[in-house]
Parts: C-alpha cells; sequence; structure tokens
C-alpha cells in the first residue's frame, strides 16, 4: 500500500503536496527496504520493487535507480513462476499468470528505459529470457477476466512463418501485446545496437544525443519540475522510445 501510494504522489502536481507527501512515504519505504528484500521472491515483492524503481525516478542521482531495477530485476529472475499458477485453478489460474507476464513486461520496460538515458550501457535483460514468454492478452479481455483464446511468444510474434501479418489482423491482440512487442523488442535493439556503435567508434556519446547522465546535475540547481532532475532524461528516453515505435509502425 505504501509504495501504490508513493508512486501516486506523482501524479499531483503540486510541489508542496508531492514533496511533503511523497518525501513522508518514501521515506517509510527505505526503512522498511531491507524487510522487503530479506522476503521470498514473489510476485508482490517484485510489484513494490517494481513501485519503487518508479519512485526512484522522482530523485536525482542514477545510481540509487539502477541498484533498485537491478533488484527488481534479480527478483524477477528468481521467482517460481510454475508455483502460483500450481496452486489456482479456472479462471484464477488465468488471471495470476496474466497478471505475472504483465508484470515481466514491465520491469522489461523500465529495463530499457533506464538503460537508453545511460548511453553507453546495454540492456540488462535480453532477448533469449523474453523469447518464450507470451504477449499480454487483449484490454477487454483482461477487464473483463474472460480467458479466451491464445497470445503468441515475443518469438513466434517475431516470426513471419509463425505469425503472418494477416493473423494479426484477425486475432485477439490487443494495442498493449503490439505496444508491448515494439516498446520492449524493437527499442531494446535500439538501445543496444546505440551501445554497439559508441563502442566502436561509430558515433560517440554526445553525437547520439545521449541524455546528460543525472548523476552530474547538481542537486542545487533550480527546477520547476516537481519530479527532480531525473525528469529530463526520463522524458528524452522515453521521446527515443517513441520515435523507434512510430518507426517501427509506418
Amino acid at each position: 500500500m505504501l509504495s501504490i501510494l508513493a508512486v501516486a504522489c506523482r501524479a499531483q502536481q503540486d510541489r508542496k503536496f508531492h514533496m511533503h507527501y511523497r518525501n513522508a512515504l518514501a521515506w517509510r519505504l527505505v526503512r522498511i527496504l531491507p524487510q522487503i528484500l530479506s522476503q521470498p521472491s514473489d510476485l508482490d515483492k517484485l510489484q513494490i520493487l517494481c513501485h519503487l524503481v518508479m519512485l526512484t525516478m522522482s530523485g536525482i542521482h542514477m545510481e540509487p535507480l539502477v541498484w533498485m531495477l537491478s533488484q527488481c530485476i534479480h527478483t524477477m529472475r528468481t521467482i517460481d513462476w510454475s508455483a502460483a499458477s500450481t496452486n489456482t485453478v479456472g479462471k484464477e489460474r488465468w488471471s495470476v499468470a496474466e497478471e505475472q507476464k504483465r508484470t515481466m513486461w514491465f520491469v522489461t520496460f523500465l529495463d530499457r528505459i533506464i538503460a537508453a538515458w545511460r548511453s553507453n550501457h546495454p540492456c540488462n535483460i535480453q532477448y533469449e529470457e523474453l523469447a518464450l514468454l507470451e504477449l499480454p492478452c487483449h484490454e477487454q479481455q483482461w477487464l473483463d477476466q474472460t480467458p479466451e483464446g491464445w497470445q503468441p511468444t515475443l518469438e513466434s510474434f517475431n516470426d513471419p512463418v509463425s505469425w503472418p501479418l494477416e493473423l494479426t489482423q484477425t486475432s485477439s491482440l490487443g494495442y498493449f501485446a503490439l505496444d508491448t512487442s515494439l516498446q520492449v523488442h524493437c527499442f531494446g535493439h535500439v538501445v543496444d545496437y546505440r551501445v554497439h556503435c559508441i563502442r566502436r567508434g561509430v558515433a560517440t556519446a554526445s553525437s547520439v544525443d545521449a541524455p546528460t547522465p543525472p548523476f552530474e546535475i547538481s542537486a542545487r540547481s533550480s527546477t520547476s519540475d516537481p519530479f527532480g532532475n531525473l525528469a529530463l532524461p526520463l522524458r528524452r528516453a522515453v521521446e527515443l522510445n517513441n520515435v523507434s515505435t512510430l518507426a517501427m509502425t509506418t
């Protein structure tokens, strides 16, 4: 509950409200962070850590954000995903499985966005870890909790033989599934290719218009943005993601 409230504070535009309540909630979360990390890896723990990553985006330093993301990814990799599904049946089992994969896709998206902030760092989560993960179901199915049809994996969706273009038009895939494939898979390739070019001298960090590293920004610099100095790099990373997605769909 604390993590949800802390993230919700980011939507509040009033600086005084944001600074007072967000900071109070963040401080309480920091105090119980060791207890959170000591718990066995499960979906609840992973979602709390996702909230903490989002909360850390409001800061002014990159190091805490990268560390929090690493804890999030480690938890995702150590969860026994089959355990929760085994203990449920029918619609509940489908709902749990869908929530699991949606959380995994979101963690991967966070990984891509944060990697885009750092000009010479590749994505942490590789394609091989996601290849057999199913795409999210249609939005209406998720809202209605109706386990109908099946979803392609990332690997089969990007294989023109397994998933021809015509099948996309007649399948039950929704916008979120298509958007996830583009943002996570294609954008990940864009980020890794940028790193490949930088490391081989094809382009320098400055020539690819990389965002200013947040840890080089003074904590005392004046800003009217209530979300901290990481907000500008975040916008640039999101813009790069949006441009990549547009390029893949036109």
